[in-house]
Formats: C-alpha cells, structure tokens, sequence
C-alpha cells in the first residue's frame, strides 16, 4: 500500500482515518491521549491502515474512526497562514495574542506561527489551547529530520477534540 502524503483541500478533506492501539476503548479521551514531541498531546489517526497496525499491540485494536466536524476549523502545518481558512487564521491569531505574539506576515508556515509560541507554552498547552478555541485537528508530514523509530512516514493527523468522532469502530486483529 503505498502512504498518503498529500495534503487536502477543505473540499476533499478526509472523514475516515485508523488508529492502531494497546488498549481496548469505546470512546476516545483526550486526556489520555499520547504527546508527541513533534506535533503534541491529541490523537492521532492515519489515513493507512498499515500505519495503524505499527501501534496495535495485542490486547488493543486498530480502529476504524470517523469524523464530522467542519474542515474550516482544522490547521495544516505545512501551507502558509494566507492558505488556511479565515477561521483557522483567527484561532491562530488568537492563540498567538493569548502567547504576547505578533501575528506573522500571511506568508508564513503556520508550523512556524504555532511553534513560536513554545517558549510562552508547551506543545500540549498549545494544542488544548488550539482545542479550546475550536480547532478540532492539525495536520502535517513529520519533518524529515525526525524519526520515531515506527512506520508513520506519511501525513500525521492529530485530533484536538474528541467530540469530532462521530464513529470509532474496533477492526480486532487475529493474533499472530
């Protein structure tokens, strides 16, 4: 299978993703959720199903998971701040008034913008904040200098609220 490693538009964005876990759940909590020193705490989906097995482990599950929420209210990483929507925009502006930041030219990588608030908070912090401000889910292509020793080489997706999941089905796995 080969990996996604395209970003959308909002018209094209996607609303089915995996999750590969340990743990057997019924609902995600965001309180629970891991923290990635890249991206920070949220849950993170993929669009490959191959890149969900790498984090089942047995006990756990590898879930099919669904979103409904409004892609306006969703971050890339990887575009300018002039290409987000005007509501990603504004959550960014807010986030950066709340950090004392000035908000960039609209040139500006948003990672770039989101990660000049590191030294005000945390990746966390900023991620509940961004949660907080209706922001339901950044995304983005690890950068190349990093590795985290798992198969995740393709677009990681990273849910601020987990009141977007409008269906998380467990897809168990034979053990092998």
């Amino acid at each position: 299978m080969t990996p996604t490693n395209t970003m959308h538009s909002i018209r094209d964005f996607p609303r089915q993703f995996y999750h590969g876990s340990s743990e057997l759940f019924t609902q995600f909590q965001y309180r629970r959720c891991a923290s990635n020193p890249i991206f920070g705490r949220g849950i993170y989906l993929t669009q490959e199903y191959e890149v969900a097995r790498c984090y089942y482990r047995p006990g756990g599950a590898i879930y099919r998971v669904e979103v409904d929420a409004d892609p306006r209210y969703t971050i890339n990483l990887e575009t300018t701040i002039a290409d987000q929507s005007y509501e990603a925009r504004l959550r960014i502006q807010f986030l950066l008034r709340e950090a004392g930041k000035q908000m960039p030219q609209q040139t500006t990588n948003a990672w770039d913008a989101l990660d000049s608030v590191r030294d005000v908070m945390t990746l966390n912090q900023r991620n509940y904040r961004l949660g907080a401000f209706g922001i339901w889910m950044i995304y983005g292509h690890m950068p190349a200098n990093c590795h985290s020793g798992m198969c995740d080489n393709g677009v990681h997706y990273v849910l601020l609220r987990e009141s977007t999941v409008s269906s998380l089905a467990p897809i168990l796995l034979a053990e092998e």
